[in-house]
C-alpha cells in the first residue's frame, strides 16, 4: 500500500476513535443526568420514560464497544503484510467501509437520541 494511502487510512480511524470517545463520554454524561433526575423531585409517571431512555443509553455503550472491536480487527488488518496474504487488501478495504457506514450511522442514531433526551426533559420537568 502506498505510504501516503497508509497515513490516510490511519488518520480516518483516529478520527473515528475521536469520535467514538466523544460518544462514550457524552453517553456518561447523559446517564449521570438521569441519575440526577431521579435524586431530585421525581414525577412517577415518568418512570418508564426514564427507563426507556436508561436502556437506550446502554444500548448506545454496547454499540460504541462493538465499533471500536470493529476499529482495533481494521487495525490489525491495516497492518498486516499484504504481499504474503493477498485477500487481508480486499479484506481491509471491506472492513473499511463497513466502519465508515456504522460510525456514520453511530453518530447519526446518537445526536438524534440526545436531542430527544433533551427534549423530553426539557417540557416534563
Amino acid at each position: 500500500m502506498p505510504p501516503l494511502k497508509y497515513k490516510q487510512l490511519i488518520h480516518e480511524t483516529d478520527t473515528w476513535k475521536r469520535i467514538l470517545g466523544f460518544m462514550m463520554e457524552e453517553n456518561i454524561i447523559l446517564k449521570n443526568r438521569l441519575s440526577e433526575i431521579l435524586q431530585d423531585s421525581f414525577n412517577n409517571q415518568m418512570l418508564n420514560d426514564v427507563e426507556i431512555f436508561q436502556n437506550r443509553l446502554i444500548k448506545e455503550d454496547e454499540w460504541i464497544l462493538l465499533l471500536r472491536d470493529e476499529m482495533v480487527e481494521l487495525e490489525e488488518l491495516l497492518n498486516a503484510d499484504f504481499q504474503n496474504i493477498p485477500d487481508q487488501y480486499s479484506k481491509m478495504k471491506t472492513k473499511l467501509v463497513q466502519i465508515r457506514n456504522n460510525v456514520k450511522n453511530a453518530e447519526n442514531a446518537f445526536g438524534k437520541l440526545k436531542s430527544e433526551f433533551n427534549r423530553y426533559f426539557t417540557e416534563k420537568l
